[in-house]
């Protein structure tokens, strides 16, 4: 009988056989592994990047990282899981590198008494979520993603990008806000046509 277990086991065991082979360096099969996982990792670059361009350049550094990696990658754990990891480091890492001077004038700290509530996010559907976070400005947009998407706290984000705790939770508190009045706004403008 086949179902989702079968499937990751045949998912896994492909996985397996296609990384030894990479590790006797078959140029083949390093192909087969970007094509099949390329379209997946690019749109989690996405999330991290300003642009496409800068998205594709995340994703060609990433896959170097795993091919230069590939040795490292225990054959107990998740190969996806284990790729998703290495495609954030290097797209947070990127980001990093290029947006060194704005993280430099952030602010470290964030106001106790203008805190934002969350609970608007809950009554967006997943599409409308998206359209927002990707017009957040790129810090924001990266630290917004890495909390509430990949569920990294201030902590390891602040680790990731080489910032303070501080300024990355003010980013998120920056990022809602901004939500908050994006949406705000469309409720507005909505209300006004539909009378």
């Amino acid at each position: 009988m086949f179902n989702k277990y079968t499937k990751f086991i045949d998912s896994q065991e492909r996985d397996i056989a296609l990384i030894d082979r990479c590790l006797k360096n078959d140029q083949r099969a390093f192909h087969e592994l970007y094509q099949h996982y390329s379209s997946w990792l690019y749109a989690l670059c996405i999330r991290y990047s300003s642009t496409p361009d800068d998205a594709q350049d995340a994703l060609q550094e990433s896959f170097i990282n795993i091919f230069k990696n590939l040795h490292q990658y225990s054959r107990e754990s998740n190969f996806k899981a284990w790729m998703k990891r290495i495609t954030i480091h290097t797209s947070l890492a990127q980001h990093k590198k290029k947006n060194a001077k704005v993280y430099s004038q952030m602010t470290n700290e964030i106001t106790e008494n203008d805190a934002i509530q969350t609970d608007f996010i809950s009554e967006m559907d997943a599409d409308e979520i998206l359209f927002y976070i990707n017009k957040l400005s790129p810090g924001r947009k990266q630290i917004f993603n890495a909390y509430y998407v990949e569920g990294y706290n201030h902590r390891e984000i602040s680790e990731l990008l080489g910032i303070s705790e501080g300024t990355s939770k003010s980013q998120l508190h920056d990022a809602k806000k901004e939500l908050k009045l994006a949406l705000e706004k469309n409720t507005s403008i909505a209300k006004k046509h539909a009378l």
